[in-house]
């Protein structure tokens, strides 16, 4: 037969809450966690309190209190991620003995990865003579993913409209972040990259764009150098013809006065 003195030595401070249905991924940037009422030993839980803690390099930061909920009929709460982190959660329960210990078992963690962030390129004249140019980059946010590609993409203004992005190419060796791209005289072009993880391909913001002019060249100029050209041969061929004229009617003349020439 149980007594009163039995009762009192198994009563105790609550059992860590559990927490369920977490992924361990997730491309959001808020995440509801649930948790099932654990044993409370004896004594009634008063109330709930969730901590959170960030993981860098796979050193564990400081637990962190994000609320203590009091209505214990109530066991979950929305939480506001930061991409590219990686957040360990864990829920205690407290009763008139005390809270209960954060259970290694218990404590769950959770990566708030996404697409990379946009990519950054580097500054560009706004005019070139050349008919290269060389587009660089630097190496955006990867938000907990790997980035495993970068994309190159080219468009053509004309009159002042964009046209249709064109990929100039994907480079898979992500440690190289450059590429030497040809230019057509008299065109204006738009040059934008784009990084790749597993979630996906950055997004193309207007503000990374690069708009470069390739002056020196246009059609019209084309066609001036054409003329230019057929002018100077004209020239040049108009005084060869005139010189074989002039020898011709050199030697006529020399012919003509060689008899006047003989009779003195």
């Amino acid at each position: 037969m149980r007594n009163d003195h039995d009762i009192f030595i198994n009563q105790g401070v609550p059992a860590t809450a559990e927490i369920y249905d977490l992924p361990s991924e997730i491309k959001e940037d808020t995440i509801t966690l649930k948790w099932r009422e654990p044993q409370n030993n004896g004594k009634v839980i008063t109330l709930y309190t969730v901590f959170q803690r960030i993981v860098t390099g796979g050193k564990h930061g400081e637990w962190t209190k994000l609320n203590t909920i009091t209505d214990i009929s109530v066991r979950e709460l929305k939480v506001k991620l930061e991409k590219g982190k990686v957040y360990e959660f864990v829920v205690t329960a407290t009763n008139a003995l005390g809270e209960s210990l954060k259970e290694d078992g218990k404590i769950k963690r959770v990566s708030a990865s996404r697409i990379p962030a946009a990519v950054e390129m580097s500054d560009i004249p706004s005019e070139v003579t050349d008919s290269t140019i060389t587009l660089k980059w630097s190496e955006p946010q990867s938000y907990g993913r790997e980035i495993i590609q970068y994309t190159v993409y080219q468009r053509i203004v004309t009159n002042g409209k964009p046209g249709e992005w064109d990929e100039l190419k994907t480079i898979t060796d992500v440690s190289v972040r450059e590429l030497e791209v040809e230019l057509e005289k008299g065109k204006v072009y738009e040059f934008v990259v784009t990084a790749t993880n597993v979630h996906g391909e950055s997004l193309i913001e207007k503000g990374n764009i690069k708009r470069v002019k390739t002056i020196g060249g246009s059609s019209c100029d084309k066609e001036k150098n054409i003329l230019h050209a057929v002018y100077v041969s004209l020239i040049i061929l108009s005084l060869i013809i005139n010189l074989i004229l002039g020898v011709v009617i050199w030697k006529m003349c020399r012919r003509s006065e060689s008899p006047i020439q003989q009779k003195f």
